[in-house]
């Protein structure tokens, strides 16, 4: 599983073999409820076959606000990140997924610094 990277709390990044995932602007420490994000979705490798015909795909990239709580919009962007830069929608949930567990933890693990200030 990749993990995420926060060296920049602002554009906190994500990858696959296939895509990477921006979260432009970070996230919110307030309203636990939610976790609303901006989302870049782009393709990084460019060596499978599907993009050989296709290399305009290749260059283009999504951008979405979404809370990823809520399941709705992950599944809309999923589908939507699937059929426009043509990969796969299994490895977009299951990614959508590993990126909202991570923040999850990073989150309550920044709440609880904060406390502790």
């Amino acid at each position: 599983m990749a993990k995420i990277n926060i060296d920049n709390q602002d554009t906190i990044t994500y990858q696959t073999e296939e895509l990477g995932f921006t979260i432009l602007g970070g996230i919110r420490l307030d309203g636990i409820d939610r976790m609303r994000v901006t989302l870049k979705v782009e393709v990084l490798n460019r060596k499978f076959n599907h993009y050989l015909d296709h290399p305009d795909i290749a260059n283009l990239a999504i951008r979405q606000n979404l809370d990823l709580y809520n399941h709705h919009q992950v599944e809309k962007l999923s589908r939507l990140i699937a059929d426009r830069l043509e990969v796969g929608s299994s490895p977009v949930v299951q990614a959508l997924g590993e990126i909202t567990d991570q923040l999850e933890d990073y989150r309550l693990q920044q709440i609880e610094a904060r406390k502790q200030e």
